[in-house]
Order: structure tokens, then C-alpha cells, then sequence
């Protein structure tokens, strides 16, 4: 998508103007992010001369130097072990890792921002899906993944003009041989010693952003969605916080080390892995967009006095397959119309394709037209995003009971049937049981209200909570 012209001197207003009272040096690095450096850096990355930033070929190795020469334009300190670069060998091949710091007052953990900076080449190694007839032309990887480094780079150029001077060490890391197997995001984890990594933040493909952000790893933390949501809060994104975790970049080699990650994401497409992928098909603007977010949250959590506490999330090993057979039949809306096929089943996204089909089942098993099988559990009809207290809804399936009870997107479930809804799971735990009318308390708004959902069958004897109100 073409990014739609605004004023950079009007965004920094508006940047200035929204940014809570007290970081004014957060706006400051908010604003420095401007469209015209991330064009000027994707439209080098990915030209022509970069020959498509193959591993180890003669591009790469020139983009490598690129990206050094940017950072130290910046001034920041070098943290490689050769300079900005961090050497590897690796499937006989010599690749580099890109790196710089900025200090942290305290010693012992960091927050990494990384992105991968190589791509396909000339179309020879794996991965091109144009097969035979890509072989000799230049993949580009405007989107995967031009648009991931220039947005580390917005964030790098952000805490400099911030000027904070935060708790605990920010590392920007480019990585090399991401496209042959996460090979330089795997070296760097195995050659860290004697500080631990409090959060990584994985830039990878955020070059097509239509309506809005996927976010991976928002549960893999229980601070992460609430830095979110305030990093957010002067920008006004659209956040689709997903709930399951895939081996498929470079945050995947964190993860496994137990480090709470963060994957910002704008979605597969038909030109992904071939030549087509080219600048004048991103969105410039929604590239600086996202940078912006990263920064907020990078702020927020290398200054944190504690840091995120590690969570596993659900496989979506299986999602990500489906979502790269998407993008080699060229089937555009595959995916859309998955999510939108769980929305109407009420299946949540870290529950499994295999409880699509098994929900499927359950309603192809009923005795009439959109009558439910006798083994079907229960669905309120809402999405939900990760993280506690209570369950926030994200969005609301039409003709459900929870839209027929008057529950809105945005609301957070605090209270089912008069029990206390801690997180989302304990939320589809109550569920699973439900019967008859149910009361539903909700934060919304700053206050408090209480709906009722009418599931099927009859419903138990009210009981009395401890403050003598009655809960179905």
C-alpha cells in the first residue's frame, strides 16, 4: 500500500501535544521519527545495487557496512566484537551481525530491538517462491525485510534524540541469515553472557499496514500488553493482539531462552519471497507508525524498575504453515477469512485450528438448521485479548450472546456468574460450564456494569456472594 502524504511537522505537533505530562523526552523521541528517513532508508536497502542483501554475498556484506555507517552517524556506542559487527560462519558462508548500545545506568539485563537485514539475493539460495524463474533477479525485500530494519533504525534515532538515560542497556541488533534459519539471531543468544535480556522486540515484514498491527508475544510477559496500551495511547493504532507464538523469525531464539519477546506484524502477501516485493508497494507512513510504538514500549521497559515476568504462550506453528501456503498460492484473503471464520465459532486464536474443527463438529452435529450438537460447550461469542486482570474483550461476534447481552468491545470481564475472572482462560473455564442467565460485570470506562447472557438450559439455584448480592 502507498503511503498517504501528512506533514512531518504536523505529526511532531500532534506527537508533542498527545504525549503524557512528564516525558517530554519521550515526545522529543516520538517525534523524531519522520517518514522521510524511513523512505530514504528502505529505498536503499532495497534497490537494485543491494542486489537483494543475500547471506554472505556481496550485497549483504554492503548493506552491513550501511547500517554500521548509520549508526555511527547516530553516535552510538559500538557492541560488536569487531566494531558494529558481530562475524559468524555458518553454512559456509561468512556473515555478520550488525550491532550498537546505548548504556544502561544499571549493569546485569537489556532490551534488544532487532530486525534481520538480509533477504534472498539474486533468487538462488531457498526460500524465493518464483522457484526456476526467479533464479537471477533481484529480490528486493522492501517489505521483508527493508521495512523492519529502517523502523530499528527510527527507534535507534528516537532514544538518541530522547536523550534518556535508561535503567537497563538497549542493544540494536540487525541480524544476518535470518532467511537461511534464523542463524544470526541464534548466534547472537549463544555468544550472550553475564547480562540478561529483559525484552526483545522483533521488527520482521511491517511494510504493508492496512487496517491493523498483528502483535505476537503480548502474553509471553505480564507487563507487555499494559505497555502497550500506553505506548499506544498518543497513536492511536489498531492493535490485533494475538495469543500464540511461532518459531518463524528471529524472536523465536529468545524465546526459547525464556525472554519475554514482541513481534509487531503487518501480514503475509502475494509479493512476499519474490521480486515483486518493492518500496512503491509500502506503507511508508505505517512503517514510522509502528517504529513509534516500538520505541514507547522499548522506553517504557529498558527504565522499568521490573522487569516483564516470562510466560509460555499456545504453538502457532501450525497458523504460521498456513499462513506461508497463503502466501505461495497467492490466496490474499486466507487469512482474514480464518479470523473471521474463529469469530463467528467464538474460537479464541491461541486455541488450535484443531478447535475450529472440532467446533465445526459441534455445530454440524445438531439435530435442525443452527441448532447445536449435544457435545457443543458453550460460547459467549467474544475475542479476547492476553493478559490479566480480568479478560479484555477485543471484539464482539454479531448475533452472539454476548452481543445480544450488550457486551462492547473494549469492556474488560472482571466477574462471571460471581466468580472472578482473573484472565482470559479462567474466563473460557467459567464459560465452559455456564447455564441459563448469567450476570456479567465489565469495566468500562473508568466504571462498572453488569450484563446478562442467556445461555442455553437451566440455570442453578442463585447463590449469595459475600456482600449479600445475588449472582446467577
Amino acid at each position: 500500500m502507498l503511503a498517504r502524504p501528512r506533514p512531518a511537522a504536523l505529526a511532531a505537533l500532534l506527537v508533542a501535544l498527545l504525549a503524557p505530562a512528564g516525558r517530554a523526552d519521550t515526545a522529543a523521541g516520538l517525534a523524531a521519527i519522520r517518514e522521510e528517513s524511513v523512505r530514504a532508508s528502505v529505498e536503499h536497502l532495497a534497490s537494485d545495487a543491494l542486489e537483494g542483501r543475500g547471506s554472505g554475498a556481496r550485497g549483504g556484506h554492503a548493506a552491513g557496512e550501511w547500517l554500521a555507517g548509520q549508526l555511527a552517524a547516530l553516535g552510538l556506542a559500538p557492541a560488536g566484537d569487531d566494531g558494529y559487527f558481530q562475524p559468524f560462519e555458518a553454512q559456509g558462508q561468512r556473515m555478520r551481525n550488525v550491532l550498537a548500545h546505548l548504556p544502561g545506568r544499571e549493569p546485569g539485563e537489556a532490551v534488544v530491538i532487532g530486525a534481520h537485514y538480509d533477504h534472498l539475493g539474486l533468487g538462488h539460495q531457498q526460500g524465493s517462491l518464483e522457484f526456476l524463474r526467479g533464479r537471477g533477479r533481484v529480490h528486493n525485500g522492501a517489505d521483508d525485510n527493508a521495512s523492519g530494519t529502517a523502523a530499528v533504525l527510527e527507534v535507534a534515532r528516537a532514544f538518541v534524540a530522547s536523550g534518556l538515560q535508561p535503567r537497563r542497556r538497549v542493544v540494536f541488533a540487525f541480524f544476518d541469515g535470518e532467511e537461511r534459519g534464523l542463524l544470526g539471531s541464534t548466534h547472537y543468544v549463544e555468544q550472550a553472557t553475564g547480562e540478561r535480556v529483559a525484552l526483545m522486540i522483533n521488527l520482521d515484514m511491517v511494510g504493508r499496514l492496512r487496517r491493523a498491527v498483528t502483535v505476537y508475544g503480548a502474553n509471553t510477559g505480564d507487563r507487555l500488553a499494559g505497555w502497550l496500551e500506553e505506548a499506544n495511547r498518543p497513536l492511536g493504532l489498531e492493535l490485533d493482539l494475538r495469543r500464540s507464538m511461532t518459531p518463524n523469525s528471529d524472536h523465536w531464539p529468545f524465546y526459547q531462552r525464556r525472554v519475554p519477546v514482541l513481534m509487531p506484524f503487518t501480514g503475509l502477501h502475494t509479493d512476499y519471497h519474490r521480486p515483486s516485493d518493492v518500496v512503491a508497494r509500502l506503507n511508508v507512513e505505517g512503517i514510522a507508525r509502528i517504529a513509534r510504538l516500538c520505541f514507547g514500549v522499548a522506553a517504557l521497559a529498558a527504565d522499568a524498575e521490573d522487569a516483564a515476568v516470562f510466560a509460555e504462550a499456545p504453538d502457532g506453528t501450525g497458523e504460521a504453515v498456513l499462513e506461508q501456503l497463503q502466501a505461495m498460492l497467492g490466496v490474499e484473503r486466507f487469512g482474514e477469512r480464518l479470523r473471521e471464520l474463529r469469530e463467528r465459532l467464538g474460537v479464541g486464536e491461541g486455541e488450535g485450528l484443531e478447535r475450529v474443527g472440532e467446533r465445526l463438529r459441534d455445530l454440524l452435529g445438531g439435530r435442525g438448521r443452527g441448532e447445536r450438537g449435544p457435545a457443543a460447550r458453550p460460547r459467549l461469542g467474544v475475542t479476547l485479548e492476553g493478559g490479566g486482570p480480568g479478560a479484555r474483550v477485543q471484539a464482539v461476534t454479531p448475533g452472539s450472546l454476548a452481543e445480544r447481552a450488550g457486551v462492547r468491545p473494549g469492556d474488560r470481564i472482571v466477574r462471571f456468574g460471581g466468580a472472578e475472572v482473573r484472565d482470559p482462560d479462567g474466563l473460557r473455564a467459567l464459560v465452559a460450564g455456564a447455564r441459563g442467565p448469567v450476570e456479567v460485570e465489565v469495566e468500562r470506562r473508568g466504571g462498572r456494569a453488569v450484563v446478562v447472557a442467556r445461555f442455553p438450559g437451566e440455570a442453578p439455584a442463585p447463590v449469595p456472594d459475600a456482600d449479600g448480592r445475588r449472582w446467577f
